[in-house]
Parts: C-alpha cells; structure tokens; sequence
C-alpha cells in the first residue's frame, strides 16, 4: 500500500498507519499545504513530501501555517534540529500529539479516529498476512540454518521446485 499511495514509492519509514491516515497528504507543494491549514486551529497538521523526497509537517499555530522539516538517519525520522529519531513516521507523528517537542511552539491535534472503507480493512488484513508470513519464512530459514538442524523431505522438496530441477530429478524416481 505503500507503494501506491499517491504515486509515492515504497518508503521505509513509512507503513499503513501512515499511507492510510488522514494527516499524510499527497501534495509536494508547500503552498497547498497552507492552504489547507490556513486558519486552522493550532496544532491541526498534515505531512507531505517535498520534492526532494524529504516529508515536511504543515501545522497551524496561532491560526498561522508553521512548517517543520522532517530528517531522516539511521535511527530513523526525526524533526529537524531533535535528538529524538523514531523508525517509522507513524510513530514519529503520534509522539508529536503527545508530547512537547521543544522545537514546535505546539503539540500537534491528534487526527480524528481513521475509519477505514472495507477495502482499507482487507488490505491492512492482506499486508498484515504478508508480514507474518514472511517472518514465519526467515523463522523457518533461521531453524534450517542453525547448527544441527536437519532438513526434512519436504524441504529438500520445495527447494528442488524452486529451482525448477523437478523434472530432472524425477527420473531418479
């Protein structure tokens, strides 16, 4: 979902908290931004992407649009000029509305309850699948690999499938 939210590329600090809120907005244009907060109260907010692939937080204060430039390190996201970085922008976002964070004059509002469509629902199900399947595969790697394990029957199997010997390997039948 990431990948298709406003023609955004997958991102790693994004996830579905974010492409599916009400706060990070598909513009790029910082004039849109205030245009959309102008006159809000404070602390209402939304993130967008620059053009330089940078996410920014648009936010009113004192019914005045403030911007804020987000960071990014190896920690993660962060406001620009804090010491504070959190993995994913979700995260970064949330602790934004609950805690002062000494380089905005404000908190931000926490955006109203998301309700998602039921096509929302079934794809937040779908990549939560996705993920745990996929921890389950390095889980079941991670045993394969680890001093002493064995491999089953089943396994060589499935390997010999992935790498299309099958056909081969069923003349020794």
């Amino acid at each position: 979902m990431a990948g298709m939210f406003g023609g955004m590329q997958i991102d790693p600090v994004l996830d579905a908290r974010a492409t599916l809120s009400k706060w990070l907005v598909a513009i790029n244009n910082p004039d849109e931004a205030v245009r959309q907060i102008q006159g809000q109260p404070s602390g209402t907010f939304i993130c967008f992407r620059m053009p330089d692939g940078n996410y920014s937080i648009c936010y009113s204060f004192e019914a005045r649009p403030q911007f804020v430039r987000l960071v990014r390190s190896e920690a993660g996201i962060a406001v620009m000029g804090s010491m504070m970085a959190f993995p994913k922008l979700a995260d970064l976002i949330a602790s934004l509305c609950t805690s002062q964070d000494p380089n905005l004059p404000c908190n931000l509002l926490p955006p109203t309850p998301l309700q998602l469509t039921k096509e929302q629902e079934k794809e937040m199900k779908k990549q939560q699948k996705e993920m745990e399947k996929k921890q389950k595969s390095a889980d079941k790697d991670k045993k394969k690999t680890a001093p002493g394990s064995q491999w089953g029957v089943s396994d060589v199997v499935q390997w010999i499938e992935a790498i299309d010997l099958k056909d081969y390997c069923g003349t020794f039948k």
